[in-house]
């Protein structure tokens, strides 16, 4: 998996659409009511993400990816939807 740290997670809720946006020196240069210490608090709640990520997936019994893992669709009563995806 790609290293997430540092990073801004983008998500659309409505459409289920993620983004990674990587934040540059450009984003507290160009808005002036950013300071140094809003800097200092923005850095300081950046997360590493890959532990979030890997654990949320697990918990859920996804793959790395985000997908549903063929037991979990079973268990879910999906297993023609598991086989269906497996022929892909």
């Amino acid at each position: 998996m790609d290293g997430y740290h540092g990073r801004i997670l983008k998500v659309d809720l409505t459409s289920g659409k993620t983004e990674v946006m990587e934040p540059d020196a450009a984003l507290f240069r160009d808005n002036p009511r950013l300071r140094k210490a809003e800097i200092e608090e923005v850095q300081r709640r950046l997360v590493d993400f890959d532990h979030m990520i890997e654990d949320y997936y697990r918990e859920r019994a996804l793959d790395e990816r985000g997908f549903a893992r063929r037991e979990r669709l079973e268990e879910l009563g999906l297993g023609d939807v598991a086989e269906a995806l497996e022929s892909i």
